[in-house]
This record gives C-alpha cells, sequence and structure tokens, in this order.
C-alpha cells in the first residue's frame, strides 16, 4: 500500500490520537500547529505533555508552523473544535492545494445567522476541496493506546479509509453527512444530562431511559433536515451516545457531573474544564430544532439546568409530558 503524507492540524488530544492511527496504517504524519514551543517538543522531544504526559511519539512524527508544509500533503485531518473551524479554514485555504481532501473531525455546530451551520457547511463555503467528516465512538486516550475501536467516515470517497485503517481500527464509510454532524452534536448535550444522572445518584434506569429518549430525539431532528435511520443506529450514532454518556472520561459527562455538585456554567469553565462541544452546541441546536419544529425535550432540560433551573422541578416536567405511542 502506498504510503501517503498527511498533515493533522491541531495537535489537541484528538489529533494526537488521529495522527498515531494514521502512523500504524503506515502514513507519514505532520502536525501543523499555531504554537511554536509545542511544535519544537513533538518534533525534538517526542512528546506532547499538555494532553498526554506519558505519551513517547514515534520519531518520524514531526510538527511546523509553517503552512508551507501543506503543499505536499496527500490528505489533511483538521482536528480542532467547530467553533474555530471558519476562522482557521479561512486561514489555511490559501495555502491548500486545490483537490486534497480535507478531512473534519469537530463534532459542533455554529451559531450562524438566519440558521447555524454544521462544520461540513461551514467549511464548504469557504475551501472548494472534497470534504469527509470522521466520527467516533473514540474517547482519544483508547486510540493513543491502540485499544480496538470502530469509526464511521462521512465521504465519497471511501479509499479514504485507507488513511486509517488498521489491524485495531476499523472504518465504516457513509454517504449521510447529515446523520454523522446531527448525532455528532446532539450526544455530546446529552452525554451532560447523563453526568448529572450520575453524580445526583439517579441510577442506571434513568441513565438508560435518557439515552434511549435522547436516541429518539437526534433522530427525530437528522430525519427532519434529510438524514438516513441506519447512521443513528450504527456507530456515529447508538455507538457514540453510548460511548459519550456512560464515563467520567467524556468532557461533556464530567461538565454534567460538576453540574450535579452545584457549580455553575461560569466556575465550571474558570476552573479550566476541557472544552465540551455540548455546552457551546446547546443554544444553537435548540435554535435549529424550533426552526425544524423537532419537540427536543432532553436537550431543552439540560439547557434549563445550566441556566439554573431546579433539578427537580425540570425531571418534575419531564414525566408529566404525554407519551408518544409510536415511533420516534
Amino acid at each position: 500500500m502506498k504510503k501517503h503524507s498527511i498533515i493533522v492540524v491541531g495537535a489537541g488530544s484528538f489529533g494526537t490520537a488521529l495522527a498515531l492511527t494514521c502512523h500504524r496504517a503506515h502514513h507519514q504524519v505532520t502536525f501543523l500547529v499555531k504554537d511554536a514551543s509545542q511544535a519544537d517538543e513533538i518534533t525534538h522531544h517526542h512528546t506532547n505533555k499538555n494532553y498526554f504526559k506519558n505519551l513517547a511519539l514515534p520519531h518520524d512524527i514531526a510538527a511546523t508552523t509553517s503552512t508551507a508544509v501543506l503543499k505536499n500533503a496527500d490528505a489533511i485531518i483538521v482536528a480542532i473544535p467547530a467553533q474555530l473551524l471558519p476562522e482557521s479554514i479561512h486561514a489555511l485555504t490559501p495555502f491548500i492545494p486545490k483537490d486534497i481532501p480535507v478531512i473534519l473531525t469537530s463534532k459542533g455546530i455554529i451559531d450562524h445567522d438566519p440558521l447555524p451551520l454544521f462544520p461540513y457547511d461551514s467549511v464548504k463555503n469557504i475551501l472548494p476541496n472534497p470534504l469527509s467528516l470522521l466520527s467516533g465512538p473514540n474517547f482519544a486516550i483508547e486510540l493513543v493506546d491502540n485499544l480496538p475501536a470502530a469509526a464511521s467516515l462521512a465521504t465519497h470517497n471511501p479509499q479514504l479509509i485507507k488513511l486509517f485503517a488498521h489491524k485495531t481500527f476499523r472504518v465504516y464509510p457513509t454517504t449521510d453527512y447529515t446523520g454523522i454532524e446531527v448525532a455528532g452534536v446532539v450526544k455530546n448535550v446529552l452525554a451532560i444530562g447523563c453526568g448529572i444522572v450520575e453524580e445526583r445518584g439517579l441510577g442506571k434506569n434513568a441513565m438508560a431511559a435518557l439515552m434511549a429518549r435522547g436516541l429518539a430525539e437526534m433522530t427525530r431532528l437528522g430525519l427532519a433536515l434529510g438524514a438516513r435511520l441506519e447512521t443513528f443506529l450504527g456507530p456515529a450514532g447508538v455507538g457514540d451516545l453510548t460511548l459519550t454518556c456512560s464515563s467520567p472520561k467524556s468532557r461533556n459527562f464530567s461538565l454534567g457531573m460538576k453540574l450535579a455538585k452545584g457549580q455553575s456554567i461560569e466556575e465550571i469553565l474558570s476552573e479550566g474544564h476541557p472544552l465540551s462541544e455540548g455546552y457551546y452546541s446547546l443554544s444553537p441546536i435548540l435554535k435549529l430544532a424550533k426552526a425544524y419544529d423537532i419537540d427536543m425535550p432532553l436537550c431543552t432540560a439540560v439547557s434549563d439546568v445550566i441556566d439554573g433551573a431546579p433539578l427537580e422541578h425540570v425531571i418534575e416536567a419531564l414525566f408529566n409530558r404525554p407519551t408518544r405511542v409510536h415511533g420516534f
């Protein structure tokens, strides 16, 4: 198999995990970062201690701050938060060769008028290159540790799965971009709710009910936007939902736990809690749901708790809702 040159934009936890994944698939990997000290650490010390204290990177993985590295890329992976995507892509577009595949990994939604935009739409308005979307279920630390995992890749070029696939990492191609993005956003919001349930000791019954009805919410929205049902029943849907909603390793789940302890969102963010896409996605996703007349009571409930509503009142309101008889 041909060895490709892959540029990973962003060397955070997930960018690092994907760099190692591509390296294990026998490709040459280089990080493009903004911080010169991080580039020096990765290239010369083979570490990335801000994200993985004990990780030793392969010596042939390098990092640079120079956009010149993009001109010889066979593929570009953009591993930065959704809220930073438009600005970052605007800055990089002049340096990205046309027709080079660009793979996005952000799971968020960007507030925009008249309606919020998912990463794919926000980037395609800026960059003419062919775009793909990679989605979990994947915790970065487990990819770093080379534990078995699977992912979905929304793409019109299924050959791109060869950039990632190796003996412990399996990739399933799809063309359902919308389903991948809706699932990636909504599961983060639901994970905040599951963290609240866990910390308050509300039980596994409540956790399972929240996840099941949360799957229904994301499916309703996705179908209204043109997604396919099978996406929500696959790795990027129920798979990523289960992962993110069941472990404190999830930044969104741990955010919910802190909220349940009585901390305000302002206190949590000020103390340096890792970026939780679910929090930043809440307002835009509810705005989109309202525009399409989609009922999302659990996401609304999470928003209410973050805004300071007593949890007991929120739970009571949920249990007093009319019961659906059929379907989602």
